[in-house]
C-alpha cells in the first residue's frame, strides 16, 4: 500500500501577490500642510504598530499590525516629546486589475481632527500625501504605480473624484472602481507634491 496522499492545493492570485511582494517595513519622513500657519508640517509615515491601535479605533477597526515583511497598514504620524500623534491611516493590499498586477488601496483616512469640517483642524493634506505614499509603494514593489480603489463611501468617492477632472490620474471605470495606470501615476504623484508645496507658500 502507498503512504499517505498529500493534497495540494492551488494559490489564489491574491496569495501569490502576497508571496511575490513582500511589503516595505521601513519608514518615510514626508510633508503636509499646517492648517494654522499653512507651513510644512513634517510627519512619518510607517506601519502600524500595537502602540498605534488605541488611536486608530477612532478611524477604522480595518487597520491592524500585520506580520514581518507583510505590512499592509500604514500610519502618518506626528512626532512629539509625548510620542507619536496618528494623523491619519492607509491600507493596501496586491491584487489584479484589469488582467495587471496593481495595488488595491483598501482605506486612507485621516484623523477626526483633521477632516475638512473639524473644528481647530491641524492638518491638511493627510489623505493625498497617503495616496502618493500608496503610489510610492506600488513602484517599489514593481507595479510601476498601479492602483485600483473601490469607494467604501460618498467622502471616499469624493475624494478620488478630486484626483480625476484634469486627468493627471485616477480614472473611474463603468464597475464604480476607480484606477490609477502606469503611465499616470508620475504625474499624480507629481500633482499631490506640487499641491503640497504651493499650499505651504499662502
Amino acid at each position: 500500500m502507498g503512504g499517505p496522499v498529500k493534497i495540494l492545493r492551488r494559490q489564489s492570485t491574491q496569495e501569490e501577490a502576497f508571496e511575490l511582494m513582500p511589503f516595505n517595513t521601513g519608514q518615510r519622513s514626508t510633508t503636509v500642510v499646517d492648517c494654522e500657519t499653512g507651513s510644512a508640517a513634517s510627519v512619518l509615515i510607517r506601519p502600524v504598530e500595537e502602540k498605534d491601535m488605541r488611536a486608530l479605533e477612532s478611524i477604522g477597526n480595518a487597520y491592524k499590525p500585520c506580520g514581518p515583511g507583510k505590512n499592509m497598514s500604514y500610519v502618518m504620524v506626528s512626532q512629539t516629546p509625548e510620542g507619536d500623534v496618528v494623523e491619519g491611516a492607509l491600507q493596501v493590499t496586491p491584487g489584479i486589475h484589469l488582467n495587471a498586477k496593481s495595488l488595491s488601496v483598501d482605506g486612507i483616512d485621516a484623523a477626526p481632527h483633521n477632516m475638512r469640517d473639524a473644528d481647530g483642524r491641524k492638518l491638511s493634506h493627510v489623505g493625498a500625501r497617503l495616496l502618493e505614499h500608496a503610489i510610492r509603494i506600488s513602484q517599489e514593489k514593481g507595479l510601476n504605480g498601479r492602483l485600483h480603489m473601490h469607494p467604501r463611501d460618498a467622502a471616499a468617492r469624493m475624494f478620488y473624484r478630486n484626483y480625476t477632472e484634469d486627468r493627471t490620474g485616477l480614472t473611474k471605470g463603468k464597475d464604480g472602481l476607480f484606477h490609477l495606470s502606469a503611465k499616470a501615476a508620475p504625474r499624480l504623484k507629481q500633482r499631490i507634491d506640487d499641491e503640497i508645496v504651493w499650499n505651504n507658500k499662502w
